[in-house]
């Protein structure tokens, strides 16, 4: 009796299913971030280093293409999706001086490129025809190339000398969002993690 009451269920919302199929898109924005820590930290120097002024939010402009695949009921859909995203170039600095020797300073610039794939479930109340509102969860594995310039000036500000360092990272965090949709459009707010850099996503998109 319960497998039959559960096979009725399993049929009644197979059939409640208006349209099942497979989406495309594409969106633009802009990825605002902010870095946990300091970026000295990332070398030696962090040792010798006092932090007087930090400069640890940047902004560029990012874009994503993505696929998906969608049920839709009368008033509710579920998706799932998977995309690239690109989060741009960002930029951090910070200034100080060290400790072997005060009268100088010292400042740090910090370039990273950040890119991940994601896949996101997204849950959309149905509105009418033409307007939804949704919400997405899921995980984005990121990887990030980083670039650490070093610059030392004597006490007059004349530059002494500069070294960088070069590295790159991945990993998977989770990633979650909002937007809404009328008809192919879609305007979304997600928040992303890349290294230690909690980045989000402001952008206008479509799918079609």
């Amino acid at each position: 009796m319960k497998l039959k009451l559960f096979a009725i269920s399993i049929l009644f919302s197979v059939s409640s299913v208006s349209y099942a199929g497979v989406y495309m898109g594409a969106s633009v924005g802009q990825t605002d971030s902010s870095i946990e820590g300091d970026i000295s930290q990332s070398s030696g120097h962090h040792i010798y280093t006092v932090i007087q002024n930090e400069n640890y939010d940047s902004k560029d402009t990012g874009f994503s293409i993505l696929f998906g695949y969608e049920f839709k009921f009368p008033e509710l859909s579920l998706s799932t999706e998977v995309g690239y995203i690109d989060f741009g170039q960002h930029i951090y600095d910070a200034s100080g001086y060290n400790t072997w020797d005060p009268t100088g300073n010292i400042d740090i610039v910090a370039k990273v490129n950040m890119s991940g794939i994601y896949v996101s479930g997204i849950l959309k109340r149905v509105i009418n025809n033409s307007f939804g509102v949704y919400g997405r969860f899921g995980a984005t594995s990121s990887n990030g190339d980083a670039k650490i310039t070093y610059s030392f000036y004597d006490v007059n500000g004349a530059l002494t000398s500069s070294n960088s360092e070069s590295f790159g990272d991945s990993g998977t965090h989770p990633n979650f969002g909002i937007g809404i949709q009328y008809q192919y459009f879609t305007l979304e707010y997600s928040i992303h993690k890349i290294f230690d850099i909690n980045t989000s996503y402001l952008n206008f998109g479509f799918k079609y």
